[in-house]
């Protein structure tokens, strides 16, 4: 397996490097060869910290040197920096798409971060991938990794139709643990992440924070489904998200206050005050980017993540 702050200005600034770097072809090569050195020497590490600073050294002496940026996209995954991580994975796989690897970080950032759609075309595309490698012999030795990401692969379908189907009707709870099934990394190709975003919305009116009798009985199946024993022992944060009309300041205050609600919903149905954390993220993360209020509808919603073990 390929192993894998500043932060994404670091990204941007390779990036604009790379247009300029190595005048000269030969220079270029020797670069890249003293950044061959360098990206065997943070495979060799055991701190993460100096794994991720020879990483950046190595990338910005060659800036198409792949592995290296999927290296690095790993440690942001695992950080939680999905935008950072998305940004490593795609520039491996645009240095370097005979690599593979990429596509199911690619696949898990977007997993995680609800993004369903994009988390089946990545995995897809790595499937499809696989098939290529076993034709060719399995060079890589990736072919073990199939069954786990055929998993996810369905996973992230299931999540899909679960998503869907809460916009006109409540989903079970049974649905919903499901939906939440981990799946293993027998392989420790990709450690799963504690983080994990739950597949359904609970939608709000124009200008409101008040529950509709549609959301209250979600949020009632989301209760049972927190206090069951595959999630009992979990903590939640509650984010609370706002179409994009009218002014931003209103907006975040807006997105609060329907976390909030959710929070002392769900507080009533059984579930400890401690175990819900709530954020509001305003009009930062809309689903349709502008429109009607009758096209907006769908960003007037709030949105579950599934955190770490409570009281660790």
């Amino acid at each position: 397996m390929l192993k894998r702050k500043k932060t994404q200005v670091f990204l941007l600034m390779v990036i604009v490097l790379s247009i300029n770097l190595c005048p000269a072809a030969i220079l270029c090569e020797t670069q890249c060869e003293r950044a061959e050195e360098l990206f065997q020497k943070s495979l060799r590490q055991t701190n993460s910290i100096e794994e991720e600073s020879i990483l950046k050294e190595t990338v910005s002496l060659c800036p198409k040197h792949a592995g290296a940026w999927n290296n690095l996209g790993t440690i942001y995954e695992k950080e939680g920096n999905w935008e950072q991580a998305e940004s490593a994975y795609r520039l491996a796989n645009d240095h370097n798409p005979e690599l593979g690897i990429p596509l199911a970080g690619l696949g898990d950032v977007a997993m995680v971060q609800g993004r369903y759609q994009d988390a089946i075309k990545w995995y897809q595309a790595f499937l499809a991938f696989l098939t290529n490698e076993k034709q060719k012999g399995d060079p890589q030795n990736l072919a073990i990794y199939e069954e786990e990401y055929k998993a996810r692969y369905d996973q992230a379908n299931f999540k899909l139709k679960i998503l869907k189907d809460s916009r006109t009707s409540v989903v079970s709870r049974e649905i919903i643990t499901r939906g939440l099934k981990p799946i293993s990394a027998k392989n420790d190709f990709k450690k799963r992440i504690e983080t994990e975003r739950l597949p359904l919305y609970i939608y709000f009116d124009f200008e409101s924070a008040e529950l509709k009798p549609q959301g209250q009985s979600q949020l009632i199946e989301m209760a049972q489904t927190m206090l069951s024993p595959e999630h009992r022992d979990r903590v939640f944060l509650i984010e609370g998200h706002t179409d994009t009309l009218g002014p931003e300041a209103y907006n975040l205050g807006l997105a609060r206050r329907r976390a909030e609600t959710v929070r002392t919903f769900l507080a009533a149905q059984g579930i400890m005050s401690d175990r819900l954390q709530v954020k509001g993220v305003g009009e930062s993360r809309p689903l349709v980017l502008a429109g009607s209020i009758d096209e907006q509808a769908i960003n007037r919603r709030v949105e579950f993540v599934r955190l770490g073990v409570y009281g660790k």
